[in-house]
């Protein structure tokens, strides 16, 4: 296999995974911010569009210069940069033909503060006499630029990020991110290698593969927060019947402060889960004795491995196998069998429960008689049993506590 085909379909899709990965960070930190100040969430957001830029604007280079130059280690080192304008400026030069390549006015303004925080602003804490507020000079003097009114906060000496302040930021990153990975798909055709491929459902799907409304990354954090909130209206307000509602609906809940929910679920919804919370879940089990017992069943909530539905499963085996000893069967086991059915997901089973229903249904129309229906039920009764040794394994059982 040709190394250089090797580095640039299978290196570079994993760099563009790492890549998307790094933006997906720093939006989702910037979404959560409320302020740009001299903390670490503001570092961290920056950091993490830097490099995640960074290293889209390497993965294009690779794709569109790599072939030009025979000298691979002179290539190798000149990817050994953190400046992101000399890589915009070479992707320029060797994408010239791709209407991609060019970014406006905004989009280099903002690769010029990204590189400024990278090289200058990032270590400026580790000197004695380093300016701590760097971050927010640079981004002061660019926002300010092209957002109108924006408001400081005195008491924190920051910027206020007001949703058209975190608009516009999601619009630039999102431009520059979107021309890029049509780069990316440019030099993968170019290459015939599948680079522009994403991981699915992984952060990079959500920031290159969208069509967000002037490739806004904000419309992504929106779209987060309804489809968790919707999640969370249909938990709360379904009468769909389940058998994980039924394992919901049979834990005592905790008694929160209604007062706090709304400030709980805003931070759950941005993809924090809040110290604040996590103080209080644990002041509730110190007042109601709860140990860890019930740590471990609340924990089964979201396990994919768990069969909530086999105490359910389990009855119903129990109910067929009273028939058979006490060769008793009438409306209000038949009705029993068929209330547990409601919470069954297998299909199979389901099958073999309604087998039994019409033979039942036989028996009451004169179609067969009761010998004839226990030698029915026995036979069902098999089957099942086959389903339980054959298919419900250790996991199924962590319900049956």
């Amino acid at each position: 296999m040709d190394n250089k085909w090797y580095y640039k379909n299978f290196n570079m899709v994993v760099e563009l995974d790492i890549a998307g990965e790094f933006i997906y960070n720093g939006i989702n930190e910037l979404n959560r911010m409320e302020i740009i100040t001299n903390d670490a969430p503001t570092f961290f957001s920056l950091y993490n569009i830097s490099v995640g830029l960074e290293r889209l604007q390497k993965i294009v280079l690779v794709l569109w210069k790599l072939e030009d130059t025979s000298d691979e280690e002179k290539f190798e080192k000149s990817l050994i940069t953190h400046s992101h304008s000399l890589l915009r400026d070479e992707i320029k030069k060797y994408a010239k033909n791709s209407k991609y390549s060019c970014l406006n006015e905004r989009e280099n303004d903002f690769i010029t503060l990204i590189q400024k925080f990278y090289n200058t602003a990032r270590y400026e804490r580790f000197n004695i006499y380093g300016k701590n507020d760097d971050e927010i000079s640079i981004f002061s003097q660019y926002i300010n630029k092209y957002v109108k009114d924006v408001q400081k906060c005195i008491v924190q000496n920051g910027i206020i990020l007001t949703y058209e302040v975190k608009e516009f930021i999601g619009r630039v990153v999102g431009s520059i991110s979107h021309k890029y990975y049509k780069l990316i798909e440019e030099g993968s055709n170019k290459n015939n290698t599948f680079t522009y491929e994403l991981r699915s459902g992984s952060k990079a799907q959500k920031i290159f593969l969208p069509e967000y409304k002037k490739k806004s990354l904000m419309e992504g954090k929106l779209k987060e927060r309804i489809a968790f909130k919707e999640i969370f209206v249909y938990i709360r307000n379904s009468k769909d019947k389940s058998a994980f509602f039924k394992f919901l609906n049979e834990i005592k809940p905790l008694e929160f402060d209604p007062a706090l929910i709304i400030d709980y679920l805003k931070e759950l919804s941005e993809g924090n889960i809040s110290q604040k919370l996590i103080d209080d879940v644990e002041w509730l089990y110190d007042e109601n004795g709860y140990d860890f017992e019930r740590a471990k069943y609340v924990d089964l909530i979201g396990d994919t491995g768990v069969r909530f539905d086999y105490p359910d499963i389990e009855a119903c085996n129990n109910i067929l196998f009273r028939v058979i000893e006490e060769k008793k069967v009438n409306d209000d086991i038949i009705d029993c069998l068929d209330e547990h059915m409601h919470y069954i997901e297998d299909d199979e089973i389901i099958e073999v429960l309604n087998g039994v229903k019409e033979s039942f249904q036989e028996y009451k129309d004169g179609k067969c008689d009761f010998n004839n229906l226990l030698k029915q039920v026995k036979e069902y009764y098999g089957e099942y049993q086959n389903f339980l040794i054959n298919e419900v394994d250790e996991t199924g059982s962590k319900c049956n506590m």
